[in-house]
């Protein structure tokens, strides 16, 4: 599925994603905190929790995911696919916690064999794990 370029420059500004939980805490206590604390500078952020899932913040509304169970090999490249899902969700229009859901699912699937893309889920496979 291809995405108009002009509906990803509409839409990129508004996305930072945060790769570690400790970048949010190095100056906060709290995930929630850091969370809301960046959204006074960005009105959107996903922050990858490993295998914790995921949280977001857009506004005033903080959303969470926790992981589907995997029997992980290798974390590289899990947060490339967390990107991607969440990305996927969010230039097609999708709300943030159906996008945070897809991403924590693309994330978690990409662990399951060596290197960082062997088992990268494809778009079919992804949204065949998600609960509505």
């Amino acid at each position: 599925h291809v995405v108009p370029r002009r509906r990803v420059a509409q839409r990129a500004h508004h996305v930072a994603a945060v790769s570690h939980r400790q970048q949010v805490q190095r100056h906060q206590a709290d995930i929630h905190d850091g969370l809301q604390s960046l959204s006074k500078y960005v009105p959107l952020i996903a922050l990858k929790r490993g295998e914790d899932g995921a949280a977001a913040r857009q506004g005033a509304n903080t959303y969470t995911f926790r992981s589907i169970p995997v029997e992980v090999v290798d974390t590289t490249g899990a947060g490339d696919s967390f990107d991607a899902g969440f990305v996927y969700g969010y230039l097609n229009g999708w709300d943030v916690p159906r996008s945070l859901q897809l991403a924590c699912i693309c994330g978690a699937l990409s662990t399951q064999a060596s290197g960082g893309t062997t088992a990268q889920p494809t778009l079919s496979g992804a949204l065949s794990k998600m609960v509505s």
